[in-house]
């Protein structure tokens, strides 16, 4: 069963910041068509694709913080990303913990994306469970980003799930302002799990995400026993779970 998903090489940090070929082979090997990037290590551009041409493998996204994308850092920030063709710029997370930090997130946003797009890339806010609960002055932070830009949202969906958001229902909402979203699982206490081992509602958000056309990028952040055994299992239950094995 030939399945197109991504995934997250947070994931696969165990592995990746010290053997990015074998990552790949192993992430290849194993079903996975595309990797999100969440920082670059000590790789160069030039090593980085020879490591997905090797294993076919594609750049999908990059989790990129907000201070690599200063005035002075965004040009060359752009120019590593545009070299192994990501279209994708992601804010993995920022400054939302005070209604003056997220004035500040949300100005920053608003000045760097048209030059993200200009460069023909697109320009994701990814969420976390904090982006939907009250910061320290009461705001919510998705929905402030939500409403003061026009970013668009890489949903989480254990996340958005875990802080009471019906991660189904984001999907619906937001429609056009999202093109990527994570797939994973999670526990009550907010520890990881692979997938179909926590208590999200992970087949309806396949369901859902494959309905709206969004791109589906695998995370999972237990690493027991390790990275690449987890993003394994994860696939294999997606495998399942489109041959109709699994119904959850």
């Amino acid at each position: 069963m030939d399945l197109d998903y991504g995934v997250q090489l947070y994931s696969i940090d165990d592995f990746f910041e010290y053997d990015l070929d074998h990552s790949f082979y192993w992430l290849h090997d194993f079903g996975y068509k595309t990797v999100e990037f969440a920082w670059f290590a000590q790789y160069t551009p030039e090593y980085i694709n020879e490591c997905l041409a090797k294993h076919d493998l594609r750049t999908v996204a990059a989790h990129i913080p907000l201070d690599m994308l200063t005035d002075e850092k965004i040009d060359a920030t752009l120019d590593f990303n545009e070299k192994i063709g990501n279209k994708n710029i992601v804010i993995p997370s920022a400054d939302i913990w005070t209604r003056e930090g997220l004035r500040k997130t949300v100005e920053r946003i608003n000045r760097v994306k048209p030059i993200i797009e200009a460069r023909g890339m697109d320009f994701h806010f990814h969420t976390h469970d904090f982006d939907y609960t009250p910061n320290d002055d009461g705001d919510i932070s998705a929905d402030v980003i939500e409403k003061e830009t026009d970013i668009l949202f890489e949903i989480d969906t254990f996340w958005a799930f875990f802080a009471g958001r019906d991660p189904i229902r984001e999907m619906e909402r937001l429609r056009d302002r999202v093109k990527l979203v994570h797939i994973k699982d999670g526990k009550k206490n907010r520890g990881p799990a692979v997938l179909g081992e926590g208590f999200a509602p992970v087949a309806a958000c396949v369901k859902k995400a494959e309905e709206l056309g969004y791109y589906q990028i695998v995370e999972s952040e237990g690493r027991i026993p390790d990275g690449l055994t987890d993003v394994k299992h994860c696939i294999k239950f997606l495998k399942k779970l489109a041959a109709g094995e699994i119904t959850q």
